[in-house]
């Protein structure tokens, strides 16, 4: 045969410098026949698979998330967003408008207000059809005792985990609050080696540094202890627990009566604006939050406190006002600005201003509710909606009329005179004073907001169609396993794509179950997916070694 005869699959079969190789000292030499060929087709059937598998994991993954969505409306976050982003858009339009600048600016803002007023107003109507579902989900279920039984256990391990995780996070905010007063001995046993017979003045009263020690700070620190255990001990949450129990009680029929109960209600502007039944426990939640922040402020209390208590009051009131009541919603703007020089009031000014701030907050608050209550008619302000506001404001008064300091502060007052307010060691107490707040406010927030929050949903049957999401994975999986081309590339697709998407998904569903925000709990929902999906990459290289699938793929 000759050099032109030769056949084109011969050179096509094989790599053309497969049989060459490279001694060190640069010399070439020819290998055997037999040397394995470097370009094989196993590359792009890897890649297939590895393809396969992406869209196996996607499918899994959007059918999962495609019915969470359905089932539990939008992250709660998510309208707390929109509400700001709608406020920022409304205080932009009216500066453009006070200008007299009704330009194509103005025209944008007022556009994008009305478009996001629309998609907050249909958005916040989900929540009320996903009741709808829970609730007649719940009634299929409730109509064989096995199937109810699944049902309420479902919902039973739901409340569990919810439970558990607020027991441990007042746990360890308990061991915060023993590791500040530990910060405190330190401190203690440092003045007492060096200072105990100085002789010091605060707040017109003369004492030892040793008497500021053993009677002050320690009746203080006696006080924290005693406020804790009363309030937020064992004895106490589990008080609460009864008491959030006998609110949502009745919820579920309460809701069905306004929702799905009859065809009537289908024509109700309550069920397309607002969410019912949130709105129904705004009061009861409102009034355990209340309580537990008057405890709080026995224990701990400044003036970031008030400004951070003052600010989510305001966003609790935002959220009770029409989205086209745009003087109302200014008014809020101007106390948010107030309050931001309210929070940076510090040095010798702040005793002479700080009263005339208070004064400006509470004249526009006032001003506030005089606007609600005469345009009340015109934005169909309800005189449940109205109460709640007029409350609102009156808390707000309240707080920032009271100069009344926790316990920790009163302590870092005594060390602050000490130590002197630049000193070292007086900011490190400061600091540590502040993350054991911070700690504190976590804690109750999870407890009265986010775990008040679950129950409300668990009542609804909110626990058995997050079960479904794990369903609709799995049956996203087995819809795209059966166009597997055969058995070695369908084990592993499971092992490395299937297995990992649900995982992703059910480890979301625990964190949320266990009172971690929607954001946080898809972060570590995706990243265990991605762990599980390395352990059955290397599962699959073992399956493969050790017990191998000789199969002929389809035609």
């Amino acid at each position: 045969m000759g050099i032109n005869q030769v056949s084109q699959n011969s050179i096509n079969a094989k790599n053309p410098f497969a049989e060459f190789g490279s001694k060190p000292n640069g010399y070439y030499f020819v290998t055997p026949q037999n040397q394995p060929d470097t370009f094989t087709p196993k590359t792009q059937k890897e890649k297939k698979k590895m393809s396969f598998g992406a869209k196996i994991a996607l499918s899994a993954l959007s059918a999962g998330a495609t019915v969470l969505l359905l089932m539990k409306g939008l992250p709660k976050g998510a309208y707390k967003k929109l509400d700001q982003l709608s406020e920022k858009l409304q205080t932009k339009f009216l500066n453009e408008k006070a200008k007299g600048n009704l330009n194509k600016l103005s025209e944008f803002y007022s556009f994008s207000l009305n478009k996001l007023s629309s998609f907050l107003g249909k958005s916040k109507a989900i929540n009320n059809f996903v009741s709808i579902k829970d609730i007649t989900f719940e009634k299929i279920m409730s109509k064989n005792k096995y199937t109810q039984k699944i049902h309420r256990k479902i919902t039973e391990v739901y409340e569990s985990i919810g439970r558990r995780t607020v027991n441990k996070t007042f746990d360890k905010t308990k061991t915060n609050i023993f590791a500040l007063f530990q910060k405190f001995e330190d401190a203690d046993d440092i003045l007492l080696s060096k200072r105990a017979n100085e002789v010091l003045e605060i707040n017109g009263v003369k004492k030892t540094v040793q008497e500021w020690i053993d009677e002050d700070i320690e009746l203080l620190k006696k006080s924290i202890s005693r406020t804790w255990n009363t309030n937020f001990g064992k004895s106490r949450r589990e008080a609460r627990f009864k008491q959030i129990q006998s609110a949502v009680k009745n919820l579920s029929d309460e809701v069905w009566e306004e929702t799905g109960g009859h065809w009537r209600n289908t024509t109700k502007r309550e069920l397309y604006e607002t969410f019912i039944a949130e709105e129904k426990l705004a009061d009861k939640k409102t009034a355990l939050i209340k309580a537990a922040k008057q405890a709080r402020s026995q224990i701990t209390r400044d003036v970031n406190d008030n400004y951070k208590d003052v600010t989510n009051i305001l966003d609790n009131i935002t959220t009770s006002i029409n989205l086209k009541d745009a003087k109302s919603r200014a008014i809020i703007q101007e106390i948010r600005n107030i309050l931001s020089d309210y929070k940076k009031l510090s040095g010798i000014s702040e005793i002479e201003q700080r009263p005339i701030i208070n004064q400006k907050i509470i004249q526009k608050v006032n001003d506030l509710l005089e606007q609600v209550n005469s345009t009340k008619a015109t934005f169909k302000y309800n005189s449940k909606v109205l109460n709640r506001i007029n409350s609102n404001t009156k808390d707000i008064t309240q707080i920032v009329n009271s100069d009344k300091k926790g316990d920790m502060q009163e302590i870092l007052t005594i060390y602050k005179h000490i130590f002197g307010k630049d000193s070292q060691e007086y900011l490190q107490l400061k600091s540590a004073v502040r993350a054991t707040s911070d700690k504190i406010d976590s804690a109750i927030l999870m407890e009265t907001d986010q775990f008040f929050d679950m129950m409300r949903d668990l009542k609804l049957g909110s626990a058995p169609t997050d079960i479904l999401t794990i369903l609709a994975a799995i049956g996203g999986i087995g819809i795209g396993l059966s166009k597997s081309e055969n058995k070695d590339e369908k084990y592993s697709v499971l092992l490395q794509a299937g297995i990992p998407a649900i995982g992703a998904i059910a480890t979301s569903l625990y964190f949320s179950a266990s009172l971690v925000s929607g954001g946080k709990s898809m972060l570590y929902g995706a990243l265990s997916g991605l762990l599980i999906s390395k352990a059955g990459q290397k599962l699959d290289e073992s399956r493969k070694k050790y017990f191998p699938v000789n199969e002929t793929v389809k035609k």
